[in-house]
């Protein structure tokens, strides 16, 4: 029986890959299925998967190759695909920690419906300039019975997907799929996982090394982003429509996600945001306006010249 499947998505990874699959080779046995996607690389990432499994012996190994299509579509289709009781993706540039095994492992036998753990990024090559990255919202591990439960999990707002297993049915029996063509699409997908799941285990080490380029750290990011933050905003909002009793929670990762759109706009002066967008964002923040303070209810409140107070400060 397979517990464990691992879901790598590679593109244009030719410089990392090798080092992200020495970290998961070794570790394959009958009960470790390994898929290797590559999203339609236009370098030589292949040629080095092919050339670096094409000698192990461990059966439970699939490579494909599919025309581009962006890392959910990736992912959902693994969903489908897999064997694996429990799903890990994990980045063509990423390394799992000598710890990740050995940490996870055992715990794949206790029903848990998530594993959270910790992270270190790092720039480039070097492992040395490097940061923790907090993930775990509990001391041990979850049974959750109620929401409120979950307010560390919103509070904290990491949703980076490769710094969790899952049952591979949380997906499937809850039809949870990854957006296409979103930036942001761990945001608009994870707090739905979190919602659906009764068990969920923390593990506080950091068992997966997340690799930064330092190029991001200088470009500019996409306007657009602007625009994938507010429909995982509004993703996030649809959990409070079933359940008043969530808003509390939610409010956490709603306000979180409306200090990333701020941050976005001081840190790129070329950045203008349309009078939808600021209706958008004030249509899902005016909800939750009683679980914020008098200053945050009257940012809300008065959101169009807020933004346009923070557009024209930073022209300045």
């Amino acid at each position: 029986m397979i517990k464990l499947s691992v879901v790598v998505s590679s593109y244009n990874n030719n410089e990392y890959i090798q080092e992200c699959l020495d970290s998961i080779l070794p570790h394959l046995n009958d009960s470790t299925e390994l898929l290797i996607v590559d999203d339609g690389s236009t370098d030589n990432s292949h040629e080095i998967i092919q050339n670096t499994i094409r000698n192990t012996e461990n059966k439970n190994i699939v490579f494909t190759i599919v025309e581009h299509a962006g890392i959910s579509e990736v992912r959902n289709k693994a969903i489908s695909y897999v064997k694996g009781e429990y799903i890990l993706f994990i980045d063509g540039d990423d390394i799992l920690d000598v710890k990740f095994w050995e940490s996870i492992t055992p715990e794949l036998y206790n029903n848990y419906d998530i594993i959270e753990y910790d992270a270190t990024i790092f720039f480039e090559n070097n492992k040395n300039n490097s940061k923790h990255l907090k993930i775990c919202a509990f001391e041990n591990e979850c049974t959750i019975t109620h929401f409120s439960q979950l307010s560390r999990v919103f509070s904290l707002s990491n949703w980076f997907t490769w710094a969790r297993v899952y049952k591979t049915e949380l997906f499937k029996r809850n039809h949870v799929t990854f957006p296409k063509g979103r930036i942001y699409e761990d945001m608009a997908t994870l707090p739905y996982l979190y919602a659906a799941a009764t068990r969920v285990r923390s593990i506080k080490e950091s068992l997966i090394w997340y690799r930064k380029s330092l190029r991001s750290l200088t470009s500019t990011s996409r306007s657009s982003d602007i625009e994938d933050i507010i429909y995982a905003m509004e993703c996030i909002r649809k959990l409070d429509l079933d359940c008043a009793d969530r808003r509390s929670v939610l409010a956490l990762a709603i306000y979180s996600s409306y200090n990333l759109i701020k941050s976005l706009l001081i840190k790129n002066p070329e950045y203008e945001i349309s009078e939808i967008n600021i209706r958008r964002i004030k249509d899902v923040m005016t909800p939750f306006q009683k679980e914020y303070s008098l200053k945050k209810s009257l940012q809300i409140k008065f959101l169009k010249y807020y933004l346009k107070y923070i557009f024209i400060k930073k022209k300045r």
